[in-house]
């Protein structure tokens, strides 16, 4: 056999030396404090002040909803006529739930405007 050879099987067949233990110190992620003088570390970005709710120029109007539990067998047209007076206003139900589509479904809560 070849010194290639021999080499090689030594190679395959040796026992991995074992790895010595750790001595250094475990890496610990750096504090805020740290971070912000570290650099390396591009500085921290203040957060933005929190933004002021838009209020409503009527706040009793802006609540005057009613909330509805859809039925099996109920359609949009069907709802907007019994809640609304008239089918034809199904179209403000659907905009006021952002709605794409008229479809719903059983369980599904609707927002109905007032009349």
């Amino acid at each position: 056999m070849s010194n290639f050879f021999k080499d090689l099987k030594d190679k395959i067949t040796a026992k991995p030396e074992p790895t010595p233990p750790a001595t250094s110190k475990p890496v610990i992620p750096p504090t805020a404090a740290e971070r912000v003088d570290s650099p390396r570390l591009p500085p921290r970005i203040p957060a933005a002040a929190p933004a002021k709710p838009i209020e409503p120029a009527n706040r009793e109007a802006a609540n005057t909803f009613e909330n509805y539990i859809v039925n099996k067998g109920d359609s949009l047209w069907k709802i907007a006529a019994e809640k609304l007076g008239s089918g034809n206003r199904y179209a403000e139900i659907q905009k006021l739930n952002n709605l794409s589509t008229d479809v719903i479904h059983p369980g599904q809560v609707l927002k109905i405007p007032p009349k």
